[in-house]
């Protein structure tokens, strides 16, 4: 076994020591649990990898997964369980092999995102399950706006990564590459759909440790083969 190995098991151990003393001080309740035990249903086969060079474990994407969940699921605003996506929507918006832009947005009280290229600037806001709509400029912005400003669902990111490393501004953007995601062999079946979890990496050392960040899953139906991805830009530091 790795050192990696070791690592992921000492993270999966301290996230069940969570769940156990939060569940046994009224901090969870059953409803909670069986989230937590969705999240395994989904995640727990090992995949077939499409992608070989840019993936990760399964047992590590869960514990970030769990990490974000247990973190924040007493704001309402915040506790989304994940963004579901048919490839075939995320291949129209990325279509000649553009590479995908995310951005946090608040729309109504919940997270959402807006999705869209560097090159098109044409927005879709993530409405529900396999739903978008598409946007104007203005109302991306002010959709940005509220969720960045006074009382918006970024404020608790903020002080949440501030109290673990110090620093004041967590996640706005995420850029998903198409050369490291979506350029699947020539032939291969794909994936029907992707599924984006908010997630946090508490490992130390870890790259954007403590930042807001998303678990891409893909899915197939008929297969049930998953990828488990965590290969992403992320605004800030990198240029938004």
């Amino acid at each position: 076994m790795s050192n990696n190995d070791f690592k992921q098991d000492d993270q999966l151990t301290n996230i069940l020591m969570k769940i156990t003393k939060d569940y046994n001080t009224d901090k969870l309740q059953n409803n909670d649990l069986q989230i937590i035990s969705s999240y395994a249903d989904i995640l727990r086969a090992e995949p077939g990898y499409l992608l070989p060079l840019h993936h990760i474990k399964a047992v590590k994407a869960i514990t970030m997964i769990l990490a974000y969940n247990l973190e924040f699921k007493g704001n309402a605003g915040l506790n989304t369980e994940f963004f579901k996506c048919d490839l075939s929507a995320i291949e129209q918006i990325i279509a000649s092999n553009k590479d995908l832009k995310i951005t946090f947005v608040q729309h109504n009280i919940s997270l959402s995102m807006v999705l869209y290229t560097e090159q098109d600037k044409i927005y879709y806001l993530y409405e529900r399950e396999n739903t978008f709509t598409r946007i104007e400029q203005e109302k991306f912005d002010e959709l940005k706006g509220t969720f960045e400003g006074i009382g918006g669902l970024k404020e608790p990111l903020n002080n949440y990564l501030l109290r673990k490393i110090g620093e004041p501004i967590n996640t706005q953007t995420i850029t998903i590459t198409y050369s490291d995601h979506f350029n699947f062999p020539i032939g291969a079946d794909k994936p029907e759909a992707v599924l984006l979890y908010p997630a946090i990496n508490t490992e130390t050392g870890a790259l954007y440790q403590h930042k807001l960040t998303l678990v891409m899953v893909f899915e197939d139906a008929i297969s049930s083969v998953t990828e488990f991805h965590d290969t992403f830009q992320i605004c800030p530091p990198h240029g938004c």
